[in-house]
């Protein structure tokens, strides 16, 4: 259900808009047009995310920015107070990232210097990766790259954010002792997620002219914990596999 609840919501609105103008051919209201109608296809996809990923820096920031534009087409704002309430919430929003990313920086253990040579070793693909173990990794790219490799024993979530950028995500030495989400976002970007071989893998999500690809194969012990990698993919791509 949740993976569709986007799929629902445009149904829904559609379903609204037809009845709208049905209503409007046979006479019972007056055709009026409605402005900003083009930013539902901001807000709705913003509250699916919502529902089936839950709430995340992004998916709130997607739909105060579509709520806001929605706002200035309906003449609410003037021009002026719509740049000025725009810069202010983006920087608010920046700050508000600085501090939470801060908070929770990413502890790369001692022994992590050899593990990084003899993984460069084996692979030339992330060669200049950065290396981390937290449980909880969170990995961002706006208008850049990123090459990240995770160790965790135990890892308990994550996310994957690529605005205009790309991220390579290596989780493929990982261990999970539970079920586990780790969500990926692409925005006119993509994000590469390598997982580890034999691991119960579920991929679904949220795709606005983008996709995704799961490269993953099938494991059907149903004793072993499941990874499920949430997806939102706008005018992006992401990727599931193993190396």
């Amino acid at each position: 259900m949740k993976r569709n609840i986007t799929r629902i919501l445009f149904g829904i609105t559609a379903l609204f808009i037809g009845g709208y103008l049905l209503g409007a051919v046979m006479g019972f209201w007056e055709l009026k047009s409605f402005d900003g109608w083009w930013t539902l296809f901001i807000i709705v996809p913003s509250v699916g995310s919502m529902i089936s990923t839950g709430i995340s820096f992004m998916n709130s920031l997607l739909l105060g920015l579509g709520i806001w534009l929605f706002v200035y087409e309906q003449d609410i704002l003037s021009r002026r107070q719509f740049q000025v309430t725009g810069l202010a919430i983006l920087f608010i929003a920046f700050g508000l990232w600085l501090i939470i990313s801060s908070i929770k920086k990413k502890k790369i253990p001692e022994n992590f210097s050899n593990a990084a040579g003899n993984y460069e070793h084996r692979n030339n693909n992330f060669v200049n990766a950065k290396f981390d173990s937290s449980s909880r990794p969170e990995y961002l790219a706006v208008f850049s790259g990123g090459e990240y490799i995770n160790n965790s024993s135990d890892l308990c979530g994550g996310s994957a954010t690529a605005i205009l950028g790309g991220l390579d995500i290596d989780l493929s030495n990982i261990r999970i002792n539970r079920n586990v989400t780790f969500n990926a976002t692409a925005i006119l970007g993509g994000v590469d997620i390598f997982v580890p071989a034999g691991m119960r893998v579920e991929v679904n999500g949220v795709a606005i002219l983008g996709g995704c690809d799961n490269l993953v194969p099938n494991v059907f012990d149903e004793n072993l914990p499941v990874l499920s990698i949430k997806y939102v993919a706008i005018l992006g791509g992401v990727d599931v596999k193993i190396k």
